[in-house]
C-alpha cells in the first residue's frame, strides 16, 4: 500500500482485508509512522506505531499509542523523536 498523509477521515475509514490480522497505514510525512489495525469484528483496535531499525539491523516496532487517544501531529512528534534516538543508536524501548 503506498504512503499516504494521515488524517482522521482516512484512520476512521482504514479496516482489515477479510482474512487479514493486522494492516498498516504509513504516513506519508513521517516515514516510520503508520497506523495498525488488528482485531476482526465491530469493534477493531487501531493504534499509531513506530517502525525503524537500529543501527541499521535490528528492526524496532513500538506502539506509541491508541489512535483514538493521540492526535496525528502528537504521534509524528513522538516517531520523530523515537527516530532522534535511533539515529543516536539508542533503543528507544
Amino acid at each position: 500500500m503506498p504512503r499516504v498523509k494521515l488524517t482522521k477521515g482516512r484512520i476512521e475509514a482504514f479496516a482489515l482485508s477479510s482474512g487479514a490480522d493486522q494492516a498498516f497505514l504509513w504516513d506519508a510525512e513521517q516515514k516510520q509512522l503508520a497506523v495498525r489495525v488488528t482485531g476482526a469484528g465491530a469493534k477493531p483496535t487501531k493504534a499509531f506505531i513506530f517502525q525503524s531499525r537500529l543501527k541499521n539491523q535490528q528492526s524496532v516496532r513500538i506502539t506509541i499509542g491508541d489512535a483514538g487517544d493521540w492526535s496525528i501531529p502528537e504521534a509524528r512528534s513522538e516517531a520523530c523523536r523515537m527516530q532522534v534516538l535511533i539515529d543516536q543508536g539508542i533503543d528507544p524501548r
